[in-house]
């Protein structure tokens, strides 16, 4: 299955109701221009040299809060227990940078653009958490970086039940958007985001650039498939799959 592209170079090309009809037929698709692929080459080579593995945590159970600050987490196990309709396997990094926070990685500016995006998307006010520790609806933007490492990093097949259920009462439609910030057969040869559809896995990854955004809704099946599993685990330095997301959470 090839996913339909669909060039976007500003926010008066966004047609809502069109890209909701699309994720109905295709279950996911890819955005293309709207998002400034040489800035944010920069701001990855910036990000890469920064890293510190020193600042790696691992979040207590329970401790939810600490995400809705700078917070660097690595997340490897099986989390939401072992019950499998709510088992979500994973190996994973996640670099958690709120907009009200200070701008660590020099990714606000793409931040605030994917959460034009959207807030048009869900029919909310353009600036609707941009900035706000909390939103009126007790909602709050989990801007962030995911590190899928080059050894093995995988995210398991799931749906994004948790946050479609955070803003269910407040947004009528979950859209998760996604940012490519890495290249397949470049920064990784193998595995990658994918979807399941009518019994099939669909690798993604195989058809987009930096920044290419990828967008899904509640119905999609989705996750990562390892990356890199040939070559051994390193987890001190950034190798392998990076994006990023604008989630809204429930504060």
């Amino acid at each position: 299955m090839k996913f339909p592209i669909l060039t976007i170079k500003n926010l008066k090309e966004l047609k809502p109701k069109k890209i909701s009809n699309m994720l109905k037929k295709y279950k996911a698709l890819i955005v293309r221009g709207y998002i400034s692929k040489n800035k944010l080459i920069k701001i990855k080579q910036s990000f890469e040299k920064k890293f510190n593995q020193k600042n790696d945590r691992i979040r207590p159970p329970g401790k939810y809060n600490l995400i809705k600050k700078n917070y660097q987490r690595v997340i490897i196990g099986m989390s939401g227990g072992l019950v499998q309709s709510r088992t979500n396997s994973r190996i994973m990094r996640t670099f958690y940078n709120p907009l009200y926070c200070k701008d660590i990685y020099n990714m606000h500016e793409i931040f605030n653009k994917m959460l034009l995006f959207q807030n048009k998307l869900y029919g909310l006010p353009e600036n609707y958490g941009n900035k706000q520790r909390k939103t009126k609806h007790n909602l709050f933007v989990a801007s962030r970086i995911n590190h899928y490492p080059a050894g093995g990093g995988f995210l398991s097949l799931h749906k994004d039940t948790s946050a479609a259920i955070s803003i269910k009462n407040y947004i009528k439609n979950y859209f998760q958007i996604l940012l490519t910030m890495s290249k397949k057969g470049k920064d990784y040869k193998e595995g990658g985001g994918i979807v399941y559809k009518n019994q099939k896995i669909y690798c993604f990854d195989d058809y987009t650039e930096i920044g290419d955004m990828i967008l899904y809704n509640g119905q999609t099946i989705h996750g990562v498939k390892d990356v890199d599993p040939h070559k051994h685990l390193d987890m001190k330095k950034i190798r392998g799959r990076l994006t990023a997301a604008v989630t809204l959470f429930k504060y």
